[in-house]
């Protein structure tokens, strides 16, 4: 067992500490980050309300990765024609060759992880002016490419950057934004609960079980569901800039020490330089699903719970994406965590990959 470190290393976001705040009004961002988007309980709620905007009749096609949520899939197939393209983490852009969309159908082009640039899909635009693009940003949701799209629509989850319990935004071009949706109501269950397993957390009890107890919650509230009120008073008044800083700061010390085998690798080191908007969590591609299973069983020995995108894909995905997901993970380690952690982590990791990978 390495020495323990000082926050867990979770995926589930804690309480905002009252050094993230900025103390103004809308906690660094400019009135017009506000006042041009909608604010939504989710991810899932922000594109549910795109695509009802985009496809009143549901007479497109809306267009998904392969390697994509499943309960979001879902959603969209019990109203919509659900289509597929290939479009892994691991790649270092979309295969466009697998996209079959026509005229007047429906995109979804996911930044994975901060991983995407957006020089890739602005050319896709541009040479397909009729088909319909929605961006998500939900893995680098202030970052220059989310806040300056040029796609029909943009939206990320806030929950998985920033120390909330729940919310979204969509921005729509050319759209002015209803007056409903700018303003928090509801999700207030869902916000409860994960807030109290914050709040245990914070007094040294963790229960992943309160975490995914909400996460059940969050996936049977309706399709359009408003951030609930205090998560948008506490994203009016975090600091975003110096979260953005903090991560940057732990993941750079976590990916210049790493030191790993061939048979593993990180999928930003050596990509793009880690920017705290950018960047979402540390990436790691194993070559086989067995390494990758070894490894992630002995990080939750050691308190490190790594996150696996997405399982429980199906039948429906490819076995590329079936494939990217069993020998894939990343290490949430960001604002929370300081430079001797992000150290401790790296060690840890050199250790395991030489051990099992």
């Amino acid at each position: 067992m390495i020495e323990a470190f000082s926050r867990r290393i979770t995926p589930f976001m804690p309480l905002p500490s009252p050094d993230l705040f900025s103390g103004g009004k809308t906690g660094g961002m400019p009135e017009s980050f506000f006042s041009e988007r909608e604010f939504f309980s989710s991810g899932r709620a922000a594109l549910a309300r795109a695509v009802a905007l985009l496809n009143p009749d549901s007479s497109s096609k809306v267009f998904l990765p392969y390697f994509f949520c499943p309960q979001i899939r879902e959603m969209l197939k019990k109203k919509y024609s659900v289509a597929y393209y290939e479009d892994l983490p691991s790649e270092r852009e979309p295969r466009f060759s697998s996209l079959k969309a026509r005229s007047g159908d429906i995109v979804v082009a996911v930044n994975f992880f901060g991983l995407r640039r957006r020089e890739a899909w602005d050319k896709w635009k541009s040479e397909n002016p009729g088909l319909i693009l929605i961006e998500d940003h939900s893995h680098a949701p202030f970052s220059e490419w989310a806040l300056s799209s040029s796609a029909d629509f943009a939206f990320a989850s806030l929950r998985k950057w920033a120390p909330l319990p729940d919310g979204a935004w969509l921005w729509g071009k050319g759209r002015r934004p209803s007056k409903i949706f700018s303003k928090g109501g509801d999700a207030g269950e869902f916000a409860f609960r994960f807030l109290e397993g914050a709040a245990l957390e914070a007094f040294g009890i963790y229960d992943e079980k309160i975490y995914y107890g909400a996460e059940n919650i969050l996936y049977t509230l309706p399709k359009m569901t408003r951030i609930s009120e205090y998560s948008l008073k506490i994203l009016k008044n975090l600091n975003v800039e110096k979260i953005a800083s903090l991560r940057v700061e732990s993941m750079s010390a976590f990916l210049s020490a790493l030191r790993l085998p061939e048979s593993v690798c990180e999928l930003h080191s050596g990509n793009v330089e880690p920017s705290g908007f950018f960047s979402y969590f540390p990436c790691f591609k194993f070559d086989s699903s067995s390494a990758r299973d070894k490894v992630y069983a002995r990080l939750r020995d050691e308190g490190v719970f790594a996150c696996i995108f997405w399982g429980g894909l199906g039948g429906e995905a490819s076995e590329n994406a079936r494939r990217e997901s069993s020998t894939s993970f990343q290490i949430p380690i960001d604002f929370r965590h300081s430079v001797s952690d992000a150290l401790k982590l790296a060690d840890l990791m050199n250790s395991l990959c030489g051990d099992f990978a």
